[in-house]
């Protein structure tokens, strides 16, 4: 068998057939993985591994058009007869041959799947089902192949007969339908044969509610027997009709036939019935769904929370515990294993009706959780738990990511914590208004926040920890921006965030010049590679290391910043003043002035070239051991929820590390929202021209190329 495995290797790498469909396979990979993995950012390789099965059709029939059908063509199948290889050996080394071939594009998506990991978190398991089902759906339509290719000596017919019963395969979904569009006895035979079907089994195609194209994998028992089933039924068949060739040529044992199509039909048969018993075993131990999200997990920083807990925790779940949402009993489980300060108490609430009311006016639903210290209280509603969105078309609400630990950390920490940081959020010039995902993190962190309108104080309050100015539409009064000042100059810390506007903000602009610092108007287009997504104004900055940064600077890791301004921070020494570049843009961007419509990237007369600060830390000394810190940046999207999706979250978190050093909060409490599905992959264009030119053109042409050599060198031998 180890012989006939070589020998069939042999023939495709001393001819151009298997280093065709190998280029094949994968540029038509690369073009998809081009279109969802780097230009759509999707973290699923499943997803462009779902679309190779549309190329089977027409390469798998030339793979195995001449595996059988040759060796009738030249006579060579009378020697194979009659070697001493039993016959079940020659047809699955000429299987294995084959597949070997096949398996090869193979390992260019594993590295694929290394080098698309560097842009993000992918899953390895919904990679590794994908090839899993690709590999046995391949393999079942070479089974396929091969016993077509040992019906006929003729290998163009066997491939036209391939191709006809694979395609059918493929698009049996289709031609049911257009049989009837309800299950019959007809649609219920052609299911049999709808290969596709079972491929999706393992590797399915959904869309969230955004429209948001992704894949999901699962280990179906019943598709991979399906598969196996093929393989064993097709290369059984090729067995059986060479050994009844060979029985023929010699003694014409007419009863070996008769015996041979009973046993044909009874291995069949057999075949069948193990389907259909896989079928009826139950979903649950059938079926299994990989999920790698770990969503009752228990994160380092409750682990941090729980053993420094000097307090009791009692937590009420507002349920009989066996009707208890199950990730969050186990996320509870979690808890309660972790100290033994923590006590779980399931209400019924259905027989202890007024037990809410000790807490709270508002009307709790079943799962709600009170969580309870000899300190104080808070109340987490079970809405709070997971994260939902609207989907308009069905009128229905989908689960997008679940914030059990989140919600249930932050609260502990709420119960036991001595005092809590204020924040105040400046209002009344048609500012930005912070995302929920940006709130919710000032929330989990326990940090107390309020809007306040200017006009209203004569000063800022002295309770305030941080001010946060989220873009400005309008002036400031003098007044207004004076109180901005003062603040500062008695030791406060401000955040703000700028975007162009046509009107003057000359008094809020005072706020950022009594720093030395000032705002050069207009918008930022990036011309390097490395430093946009997609469009030049789209800017994925430098992100320098500092303190803010710490978690988030490095390769591949990025800070979105859409229309961004620049900001000018003096080169030289200033007295008192330290400055801190916290994002930079490089050297090849363009302040476009904001005057003129933008027609071009490129620098136009009026434009300014160079690199661009858009992110700085001032901070001025006042007195010793006191200093005032501005924040300032040239974006006021990067806040925002819609951008920080583009960048795994990247920055939210930045933010959250601004925060907790302005509030001076030693350790951060505040966990993400664990999502329902991976975040979309960031790639830089340069990246995305790079795997252009290498994996769409390069690797194909070389293995052409290479293929034709090999092949022009032994027609000359």
């Amino acid at each position: 068998m180890r012989a006939i495995f070589k020998k069939e290797i042999m023939t495709y790498f001393h001819s151009v057939l298997g280093y065709f469909f190998i280029a094949a396979i994968w540029f038509v990979f690369a073009i998809y993985a081009l279109a969802y993995n780097l230009r759509f950012g999707s973290p699923y390789v499943g997803l462009t591994v779902s679309a190779i099965p549309a190329l089977f059709f027409v390469a798998i029939p030339f793979l195995t058009m001449k595996t059988l059908s040759d060796e009738k063509r030249n006579r060579t199948d009378q020697l194979l007869m009659t070697s001493p290889v039993s016959v079940y050996k020659i047809v699955i080394g000429k299987f294995l041959g084959v597949t070997f071939v096949f398996i090869i594009p193979t390992v260019l998506i594993l590295l694929y799947s290394l080098y698309l990991n560097m842009f993000g978190s992918i899953s390895m398991i919904d990679t590794a089902v994908a090839l899993l089902a690709y590999a046995l759906y391949g393999m079942a339509c070479i089974a396929v192949g091969i016993y077509i290719s040992s019906l006929t000596e003729k290998s163009i017919l066997a491939a036209a007969i391939t191709f006809v019963i694979i395609f059918c395969t493929y698009m049996m979904d289709g031609l049911k339908s257009l049989v009837s569009a309800n299950e019959n006895l007809i649609t219920k035979v052609m299911d049999i044969f709808d290969a596709a079907k079972r491929f999706d089994m393992l590797v399915s195609i959904e869309y969230d509610a955004t429209g948001n194209i992704y894949s999901t994998s699962s280990f179906d028992l019943s598709a991979v027997i399906y598969f196996i089933s093929i393989i064993f039924v097709m290369l059984f068949l090729t067995v059986w009709r060479i050994k009844r060739k060979r029985v023929t040529f010699s003694i014409k044992n007419y009863a070996f036939n008769i015996g041979g199509v009973s046993f044909a039909v009874f291995i069949i048969a057999l075949v069948v019935f193990a389907n259909m018993f896989i079928v009826k075993i139950p979903e649950n131990y059938r079926i299994v769904k990989f999920d790698n999200k770990e969503l009752y997990g228990i994160s380092q920083q409750t682990k941090n929370v729980l053993n420094s807990l000097g307090y009791d925790i009692k937590i009420y779940v507002l349920s009989k515990e066996e009707n208890v949402d199950n990730t969050l009993n186990n996320t509870l489980k979690e808890y309660k294993s972790m100290s033994d300060k923590i006590s779980v108490e399931y209400i019924d609430i259905t027989k202890n009706t007024n037990f809410a009311e000790k807490y709270t006016n508002q009307t709790l639903s079943e799962g709600s959780l009170i969580i309870e210290s000899e300190k104080r209280f808070k109340v987490i509603p079970f809405s709070s738990i997971y994260e939902f969105e609207y989907d308009y078309s069905t009128y229905t609400r989908n689960i997008t990511g679940y914030d059990g630990e989140g919600q249930v950390t932050s609260a502990i920490d709420y119960c036991v914590r001595d005092n809590m940081p204020k924040v105040y959020i400046i209002a009344g010039h048609n500012e930005y208004e912070l995302n929920t995902g940006f709130t919710g993190i000032l929330e989990k962190e326990n940090i107390d926040y309020s809007t306040i309108s200017l006009m209203n104080y004569d000063e800022i309050p002295e309770d305030a920890k941080c001010v946060i100015i989220n873009a400005p539409e309008t002036d400031f009064s003098k007044d207004d921006s004076e109180k901005v000042i003062n603040y500062l100059n008695k030791g406060g810390k401000v955040i703000i965030t700028t975007e162009f506007v046509q009107n003057s903000l000359t008094n809020f602009e005072n706020i950022i010049s009594d720093f030395g610092m000032t705002i050069k108007h207009g918008c930022i287009a990036d011309n390097t590679f490395d430093n946009y997504y997609q469009s030049q104004i789209y800017l994925l900055p430098d992100i320098n290391y500092a303190d803010e940064t710490m978690d988030i600077a490095g390769e591949y890791s990025y800070i979105m910043a859409p229309l961004a301004q620049a900001i000018t921070v003096p080169e030289n020494e200033v007295e008192n003043m330290t400055y801190t570049r916290l994002l930079t843009t490089s050297d090849k961007a363009v302040l476009k002035n904001g005057k003129n419509q933008i027609k071009t990237f490129e620098k136009e007369e009026g434009d300014e070239e160079g690199s661009f600060c858009i992110g700085v830390k001032a901070q001025k000394e006042i007195a010793e051991d006191t200093y005032g810190t501005l924040y300032v940046f040239g974006s006021a999207q990067m806040f925002t929820d819609d951008i920080d999706a583009y960048v795994s979250g990247n920055n939210k978190k930045l933010f959250k590390n601004i925060v907790k050093i302005t509030s001076d909060i030693s350790e951060s409490i505040s966990i993400p929202v664990k999502s329902y599905s991976i975040p979309k992959l960031m790639v830089a264009e340069s990246n995305i021209h790079l795997f252009i030119v290498v994996a769409i053109i390069v690797i194909p042409l070389t293995i052409i190329l290479t293929g034709m050599i090999v092949w022009l060198r032994r027609r000359k031998l």
